[in-house]
């Protein structure tokens, strides 16, 4: 990615070009996704239960095995899509609809 994603503890800025674009956040999000289900996809049940290596610093608790790992990346995905249904609202639009929902 040409542009650094801001800093965690940054603030945000009104210049578009601090960011990077969709495209890129988009490309790099499928590349990691890719890597995380291959990787999940390696692991046994038992494996799940494994500690992590290096645990986020303030997120042992929620890292501190592969099982928890993954969960954790899940109900952040969830969270952001719930952020994204909110705005969408918000604006006028209906929410995106879950493949296969009826």
């Amino acid at each position: 990615m040409g542009k650094s994603i801001l800093a965690r503890h940054q603030r945000p800025v009104a210049d578009v070009g601090a960011y990077p674009s969709f495209d890129e956040m988009r490309k790099k999000y499928i590349q990691l996704r890719e890597r995380n289900l291959k990787l999940l996809d390696s692991l046994s049940d038992e494996d799940l239960d494994r500690p992590t290596k290096t645990p986020p610093k303030g997120r042992e608790r929620e890292f501190a095995t592969y099982g928890r790992s993954f969960l954790a990346l899940a109900l952040h995905q969830m969270l952001h899509r719930g952020h994204v249904t909110d705005a969408r609202r918000a604006a006028g639009r209906t929410a995106f609809m879950a493949p296969g929902a009826s």
